[in-house]
């Protein structure tokens, strides 16, 4: 009986002792643990700026690609219709935009595209192509020059030029130009066309509105070239050597981007024919999804 009662004793001393070792432990582990998750945190709040800055870096390499294969599709697409829209003249007309691109400080792409909205307006108004092209370089120029002078935005300017070339003359009155029925008949027969107003071609009264635009501008023209050393024209320079830039950028980058993008679209087509071929699962999936939410849900 002695020899349970030691026995007995002797398990409590080792259960106790055991409880102790145990609690030791525990305690160290605590301690361990606290420990690593403040140096976790630590590094973590010493990595967070760098993180950020480099996903920030990140958004903006990338919104940075996006815009430059942006600006390459479009340099594309202004290519493409200025080779349509000039047909045998696109050689020569190039050749002023290039020229008049690197004498100006403007780009390239900018003035192909100008080139093109004029040279469509011009040649459906009966002029043949080497005569669209010329008038096209000549109100190029003179939108170049205007918004130079008046401190405009070039697209806008050529926007005004163009309504007025074909009729509508309050565009141009801001700077001094004044197209009334009277100033376009006498300039008509300043030209040589000895007819009535209602018997005059759309061409001839196109015509007869670019020289009335002409002689209203005299100070204005040569005023890009005059002012190009100026900040605003060396801003303007600026700008159309990132833009050139950004196009040269993209250019690189398209061939990768379609590469996505068909690959996206042959994704995008296989999930789709895999649904449409299994409705019935595709159904039960999304039912399935739905009782899952509104049960998680429901439970707090």
């Amino acid at each position: 009986m002695a020899k349970v009662g030691e026995a007995y004793v002797e398990l409590f001393a080792l259960t106790e002792r055991l409880k102790k070792d145990l609690a030791e432990a525990r305690n160290m582990m605590n301690k361990t643990a606290k420990n690593f998750q403040t140096k976790a945190k630590a590094m973590a709040d010493s990595l967070r700026p760098v993180s950020r800055a480099a996903g920030l870096v990140g958004v903006a390499v990338a919104g940075a690609i996006g815009f430059a294969v942006k600006k390459a599709s479009d340099a594309q697409e202004i290519a493409s219709k200025f080779q349509i829209v000039f047909k045998e003249e696109a050689k020569a007309a190039e050749a002023w935009a290039r020229s008049t691109g690197s004498s100006l400080g403007r780009s390239k792409s900018s003035l192909l595209d100008y080139l093109s909205t004029l040279q469509d307006t011009f040649v459906p108004m009966g002029f043949a192509s080497e005569q669209g092209r010329e008038l096209s370089q000549q109100m190029v120029q003179l939108a170049l020059d205007l918004a130079s002078f008046n401190n405009e935005s070039e697209p806008e300017v050529l926007q005004k030029l163009q309504s007025a070339i074909v009729g509508n003359h309050e565009t141009v009155r801001n700077w001094g130009v004044v197209i009334t029925e009277a100033t376009l008949k006498q300039e008509l027969l300043r030209m040589g066309v000895q007819k009535h107003i209602s018997e005059v071609t759309n061409q001839e009264k196109v015509q007869a509105r670019v020289n009335l635009i002409m002689a209203n501008t005299t100070a204005a023209q040569g005023n890009a070239k005059k002012t190009a050393g100026d900040l605003a024209g060396q801003v303007r320079k600026m700008n159309s050597l990132f833009t050139d830039m950004a196009i040269e950028l993209g250019t690189a980058f398209i061939p990768i981007v379609k590469e996505l993008v068909v690959a996206l679209s042959g994704t995008i087509k296989g999930i789709t024919a895999w649904v449409k071929e299994n409705q019935g699962l595709t159904k039960t999936i999304g039912l399935s999804v739905l009782g899952i939410t509104g049960f998680l849900v429901i439970i707090p």
